[in-house]
């Protein structure tokens, strides 16, 4: 297949191993599928997504290549982890406290993870849901290195790629939490090369609508709390005032207590 105009992005497996479950996943997108042979159409897509050992996404060429993966045990991600009960999101969902009551969490707007992981390595249920099917696939890749790497946080950590508004989950959730990226605009600045990626990626799929809907459908699903992650000056999502904010210098988190807040 080529491309009559510039392609944004296709697929391409890392070698032949691989090009069944290339082609299953460019169908899944519903992008097209690069065979690596054709260098012309290689050069023409803006991303491609390579499937092998894991899966990632690379953009542009030569000098200007970069390259995103997940990975849950890179050392950032790791460091955070370390950081315990003075990390913001363990305490804006009450993971802080020694006789918490909290024993699952959704993050219903999981990105490339790294909240959800670092609340599962906080020894709670987590539920991971992300829309989007790139995203997803690049999430259940790392899901499964950090499985075969005997990362027990891995073990409390459930994907689910779809809408998280329509996920019926099988037991309790006691909070979920929600960082809508794009509530207030596009970020000025991305903090990594991961970060660019999902604001170029997913800027335009998410409207003020859609966050309000899961917002609502948030606090119909949690027991105990809401958490939403805004910008430092950002308005609150909902209309309705947070019952308290936890803030740090670039973000806050707004806590919404519902019913069972005690958790």
């Amino acid at each position: 297949m080529s491309c009559t105009t510039p392609c944004r992005i296709g697929v391409l497996a890392e070698d032949s191993r691989y090009a069944e479950v290339a082609d299953e996943l460019a169908r899944h997108i519903g992008v097209v599928a690069v065979r690596a042979e054709d260098e012309r159409l290689v050069h023409e897509v803006s991303l491609r997504v390579v499937v092998g050992p894991e899966i990632c996404v690379y953009s542009g060429h030569g000098r200007n290549e970069r390259r995103i993966a997940v990975d849950f045990s890179a050392p950032a991600l790791q460091q955070r982890v370390q950081t315990g009960s003075k990390d913001l999101l363990i305490r804006a969902c009450g993971l802080h406290k020694e006789n918490h009551r909290v024993r699952r969490v959704m993050d219903a707007t999981a990105g490339f993870g790294n909240d959800a992981w670092v609340l599962a390595a906080a020894g709670v249920e987590v539920i991971a849901a992300e829309q989007d099917p790139l995203v997803g696939a690049l999430l259940r890749s790392a899901l499964n290195r950090a499985r075969s790497q005997g990362l027990a946080a891995s073990e409390r950590l459930t994907l689910y790629v779809g809408d998280a508004k329509e996920l019926n989950a099988p037991e309790p959730i006691d909070v979920v939490y929600l960082d809508p990226m794009f509530s207030a605009g596009r970020r000025k600045a991305a903090s990594s090369k991961s970060m660019s990626f999902l604001q170029d990626w997913l800027h335009d799929k998410y409207s003020e609508q859609d966050q309000q809907a899961l917002f609502e459908r948030a606090c119909d699903v949690a027991l105990a709390r809401v958490v939403v992650k805004r910008s430092a000056k950002a308005e609150p999502l909902s209309s309705y005032p947070p019952t308290f904010q936890i803030k740090g210098k670039t973000h806050r988190f707004d806590v919404y207590q519902l019913g069972n807040g005690s958790a």
